[in-house]
């Protein structure tokens, strides 16, 4: 059995392999944004057989939380001094759906070039992704392959410069990669629940990437790939702060020409969060717990574009459904607020300050297995003076 899990990771590499040179290009056009060695692609697509082999098929139970779920474990946890921070070192296989956050920044370029002259630099222009993007990420342990789904809110910033005609002018995009069931073998790899990766979905005709406008949906060309964290090669950060084991994250970078305007493209460079998100009736109603673990993402100061990385803390009331928050990026402190409403208290959102810049973040409770409300995850973005950040957070109690 594992000499065919070996021989078939192998085949579904190779089918990848096949169609890394356009995405190479393009993942370098991204990466070529931020200014840490890019991972190449084709080492995301070829792997190591070493890997592969090791890779046991143990299938996990789907990590679904039950309703039966104890949703207040330890209501006031007391941190550890020393908290485990080692990855598993053996993650399960596991068939399921993934839910969560994404973060990004993009690039418009014309013919090459900065959106206009009066924004070139040498990263040119780079506009923030709406904080209310989401992704979606489905695994088949069977056939060891991945799809996923990125959805992108007000992708044309239009809610930014706009307001009253907002509604009529405001683009969402969506974008299609892998498959599963025995068809992704060309475009996308799953190694295990913290290895995959997959690329942009060209041969299913009921699952393209599209641009909606109103009610005008066009088609979209894009080139785009999503790998986790272990598949990307650049951690988010080294050293989460976390285990968060029935979290999943990583990186997305995409290249999406306007069907609107000929030779405009947006070059996008972002992160994922995404897991089991905590239904309604699953949230503790006492209690309180601290939250602790990372924040990651991308910095674009006076121009430079940057990868910046920092800790997150948040300190949550669970009648009360608010929290404070307490958490550094990017070498410099935060502290806020955030709160969720009584119809859906797995989702909060907030603000915070450090200095002269203010932030915000959106995010959600995750489950574990046997926690209902074991993580915190989701999406933030600052701003200041010539300062730009986005990103995504995790964290566990």
């Amino acid at each position: 059995m594992g000499d065919a899990l070996t021989e078939e990771n192998v085949a579904v590499k190779d089918g990848l392999r096949r169609r890394s040179d356009c995405q190479q290009r393009r993942w370098n056009q991204a990466r070529s944004k931020v200014s840490v060695p890019a991972p190449s692609y084709a080492q995301i697509a070829s792997g190591s057989r070493q890997t592969v082999s090791n890779t046991q098929p143990q299938l996990a139970s789907n990590p679904i939380p039950s309703s039966n779920l104890n949703p207040n474990p330890n209501p006031n946890p007391t941190p550890s001094s020393n908290p485990n921070t080692s990855p598993n070192p053996n993650p399960n296989r596991t068939s399921q759906t993934l839910t969560g956050y994404a973060s990004g920044g993009t690039l418009i370029t014309t013919g090459g070039r900065g959106e206009t002259a009066a924004h070139s630099s040498s990263a040119g222009r780079v506009r923030v992704l709406s904080l209310d993007s989401t992704v979606s990420i489905t695994t088949d342990a069977v056939n060891n392959q991945a799809k996923g789904t990125i959805v992108i809110p007000d992708f044309n910033g239009s809610h930014r410069h706009h307001a009253s005609a907002a509604a009529a002018t405001s683009s969402t995009a969506t974008l299609q990669l892998g498959r599963i069931n025995g068809m992704g073998a060309n475009n996308s790899a799953f190694i295990d629940d913290k290895t995959y990766a997959m690329l942009t979905q060209t041969n299913d005709p009921i699952r393209r990437s599209t641009l909606q406008t109103g009610r005008n949906t066009q088609r979209l060309h894009d080139t785009t790939l999503l790998a986790s964290a272990n598949a990307a090669g650049v951690t988010l950060p080294s050293n989460p702060g976390c285990t968060c084991e029935f979290l999943s994250w990583g990186w997305w970078a995409s290249n999406i020409p306007d069907p609107r305007h000929p030779g405009h493209s947006n070059d996008v460079l972002g992160n994922y969060v995404a897991g089991k998100v905590t239904t309604a009736v699953q949230m503790p109603t006492t209690g309180s717990a601290t939250y602790n673990g990372f924040m990651g993402g991308l910095v674009r100061d006076h121009g430079d574009v940057r990868l910046g990385a920092g800790s997150y803390q948040m300190n949550w009331n669970f009648q009360n459904r608010n929290g404070m928050f307490n958490g550094s990026f990017d070498n410099r402190p935060y502290s806020g607020n955030a709160s969720a409403n009584a119809t859906t208290p797995q989702n909060f959102n907030g603000t915070f300050y450090g200095g002269n810049r203010s932030g915000q973040l959106n995010g959600s409770f995750f489950a574990s297995p046997t926690d209902a409300a074991a993580y915190q995850g989701g999406n933030f973005a600052i701003r200041g003076p010539h300062y730009q950040a986005t990103g995504i957070f995790a964290g566990q109690r």
